[in-house]
C-alpha cells in the first residue's frame, strides 16, 4: 500500500465518477488525502450533478492519473467507495493540503458556496503499464562462467518475451520464467546483444509454448436497472453476451440486475438493450479485471488477433523455437 498512498498524496485531482437519474456523470475535483481515515477529501457545489448523484447514491468510483500520450506507460489509481458529507474536523485536511484556500480572498469567498465531502476508500489497485505486468525471471543457476556479464541482455530477452507473448503478441501477465542452466561462448565477442538475446527469446518462447499459454480478456461489471416486467428481456440479452448474472435484486417496481461481461461481447450493447426494452433501461458498467478465455474460443480468436497483425494464423510449435 506505500506505493498508493505515495501516489495519492503526489497527486491532488481526482475524476469522479458517479450515476444518477439522468445516467452516468464524471467530474474532476481536487483532493486532499486524509491517510488516517483512508479518505479523499473534495469541495463541490451541493447544486453539481454528482452531487445530486450522490444524495441518492452514494456509490462512486475515481481515477488518478499521471498525463501522458503513451499508453504503454499510463500510471494511476482505480478507486471504488462511497461519498457523503465530510466532518468539520476534515477541512484542516483539506487546508493542509491547499492552503493558498483560505489566504485568497476570491476563493474563500467560494467556500461560502460549496461542502466538504468525504470520499471513504472501500477498494483500490495502482495501474502501471511500465511494470510486467507480475512476470518474474529468476536465476536458478549454479556457478555458471560469464553469466554475470550477459545479466542486463537476459532480462533485455526476458521483457521483450512478456510484452509480445507467443500466443499473439499480447502482453503478458502472472509468467514465473526460471532459468535452470546455461552455456556461454568462452569469447565475449561472441555474448553480445546480437547472439544473447535472440538466443534466450527463443528458450523462453518455446518454453511458454511447451506449457501452454492462455488468453485473458478483459471483462466489466455491467448495472442495469430496468421494470420488473422487463427483467426477462435484460436477461436474454446479457446471455448472449457470454454474460455471468451475478446477482438481481427488487426495489419497488424497479429491479437490479448485476452482471459480469466480457468487453469484446458488449459492443453494440446500448442499442440492443435500448430496443429490447422500448429505452426503460438505465445501465452502467465498470472494469472487472481479466479473465482466461473459455477453451472453446481459444483457438479461434487467436487466429483472429494474428491475422489482424499480419502473422501466421497458427500459432507456432515450441520446434519453432529450436536451434
Amino acid at each position: 500500500m506505500d506505493k498508493v498512498h505515495q501516489f495519492l498524496e503526489k497527486h491532488n485531482t481526482m475524476t469522479l465518477a458517479t450515476v444518477g437519474e439522468k445516467g452516468a456523470s464524471a467530474a474532476a475535483v481536487f483532493y486532499a488525502f486524509s491517510k488516517k481515515k483512508n479518505t479523499l477529501i473534495f469541495i463541490s457545489s451541493p447544486k453539481s450533478e454528482h452531487i445530486k448523484n450522490i444524495k441518492k447514491n452514494n456509490k462512486c468510483a475515481a481515477t488518478i492519473n499521471d498525463d501522458g500520450l503513451d499508453w504503454e506507460i499510463i500510471k494511476g489509481l482505480q478507486i471504488k467507495g462511497r461519498a457523503k458529507n465530510a466532518n468539520d474536523d476534515d477541512w484542516k485536511s483539506y487546508f493542509d493540503r491547499f492552503p493558498f484556500v483560505k489566504k485568497d480572498k476570491k476563493l474563500n469567498s467560494y467556500l461560502e458556496k460549496v461542502n466538504l465531502y468525504a470520499f471513504k476508500i472501500e477498494w483500490i489497485r495502482i495501474i502501471d503499464n511500465k511494470d510486467e505486468n507480475g512476470c518474474v525471471f529468476i536465476d536458478a543457476t549454479k556457478g555458471i562462467q560469464n553469466l554475470f556479464e550477459t545479466r542486463e541482455l537476459l532480462i533485455d530477452a526476458f521483457k521483450e518475451v512478456v510484452k509480445r507473448g507467443p500466443r499473439a503478441h499480447e502482453k503478458m501477465m502472472g509468467v514465473k520464467i526460471m532459468l535452470n542452466d546455461a552455456k556461454l561462448h568462452e569469447d565475449a565477442i561472441h555474448r553480445g546483444p546480437a547472439q544473447t538475446i535472440p538466443a534466450v527469446r527463443n528458450g523462453i518462447n518455446g518454453a511458454l509454448v511447451s506449457a501452454g499459454v492462455a488468453l485473458l480478456e478483459p471483462k466489466q461489471n455491467v448495472y442495469i436497472n430496468v421494470p420488473q416486467d422487463l427483467m426477462g428481456s435484460v436477461t436474454g440479452e446479457m446471455s448472449q453476451r457470454r454474460a455471468e448474472i451475478a446477482g438481481m435484486e427488487t426495489e419497488g417496481d424497479m429491479a437490479v440486475i448485476t452482471a459480469k461481461a466480457p468487453v469484446k461481447e458488449m459492443f453494440g450493447f446500448a442499442s440492443e438493450i435500448r430496443s429490447a426494452t422500448g429505452g426503460r433501461a438505465l445501465w452502467s458498467t465498470e472494469f472487472a479485471g481479466y479473465e482466461a478465455l473459455p477453451r472453446e474460443l481459444l483457438d479461434g480468436i487467436t487466429e483472429e488477433i494474428r491475422e489482424r497483425k499480419g502473422l501466421k494464423a497458427e500459432m507456432p510449435k515450441a520446434e519453432n523455437y529450436a536451434g
